[in-house]
């Protein structure tokens, strides 16, 4: 029963609970991830539009794992007795955008010429 309006806190036993449910949704959103891009590399070439397709919206099922790991992360807070979740939900958002916006941007072209365009290009040789 809410006191003041407010949850009362989880019990250890809850929190495990949790933590084991997102345990197993960021590795299955892991596997699901790997399985797809893996697939699209090995498949030969020449296959159907609609395989492509398929095996490409197939992350869309495996995107649970960021929000999976970032309430992975505030539940071993929780366990622990700690208290900084903005400082931890803060530092993952700095992550989040330092990979995506600046490794990202930055090595999305080289990856691009080395891998489809021209494999003997200078920057792809050692």
């Amino acid at each position: 029963m809410p006191v003041n309006g407010r949850k009362p806190k989880p019990t250890p036993a809850q929190l495990s609970r949790e933590i084991k449910f997102d345990v197993i949704l960021v590795r299955l959103s892991l596997v699901l991830d790997l399985i797809s891009h893996t697939l699209v590399v090995v498949l030969p070439q020449g296959n159907s539009e609609l395989l492509f397709v398929a095996l490409t919206s197939l992350p869309c099922f495996g995107s649970g794992s960021l929000p999976a790991a970032n309430s992975l992360a505030l539940s071993m807070m929780k366990l622990n007795g700690d208290t900084g979740t903005g400082k931890l939900l803060g530092a993952f958002a700095m992550l989040q955008a330092v990979g995506q916006t600046i490794l990202g941007v930055s090595t999305a072209p080289i990856t691009f010429e080395c891998i489809l365009m021209n494999r003997d290009s200078h920057l792809c040789s050692e």
